[in-house]
């Protein structure tokens, strides 16, 4: 039922020790700003949302999984300072390019999969090499 869909995060809820947090098929949009008050969090996952922007998830040094697939991103900007991110999937957004696609040492499985990205001929040889 759609009034039971999340739109909203309540920023004065104290979350400082939420290890994972999933509130994927609801109806979040917008960017990602409740974020830094989930500092310990190290499995996010926030599939088919209308989120629009990476923005707030920089700086989340726990972070292992970042799951954001089937929302309207456009762009890697935003995910600065993410040491221990593993596992990055974007699946079915709108990325057009690999501008502003940060440095993700400990990343070993980029998905980006139904974006437009994935039209340029040479774009897995770009994401090997940006992965490494």
């Amino acid at each position: 039922r759609s009034s039971d869909l999340f739109v909203e995060f309540d920023p004065y809820i104290d979350l400082v020790r939420l290890k994972i947090l999933d509130l994927s098929m609801n109806m979040l949009a917008g960017t990602l700003q409740f974020l830094p008050k989930v500092p310990a969090l190290r499995h996010l996952y926030l599939t088919s949302n209308k989120i629009e922007s990476l923005e707030g998830v920089n700086g989340l040094n726990n972070l292992e999984t970042l799951c954001l697939s089937d929302n309207q991103i456009q762009s890697f900007e935003g995910l600065d300072n993410l040491p221990n991110l593993r596992l990055l999937s974007l699946n079915y957004n709108q990325i057009t390019s690999f501008h502003m696609y940060p440095q993700l040492p400990s990343l070993h499985t980029l998905n980006l999969v139904g974006n437009p990205v994935v039209q340029i001929p040479s774009y897995r040889g770009m994401a090997i090499a940006l992965s490494t």
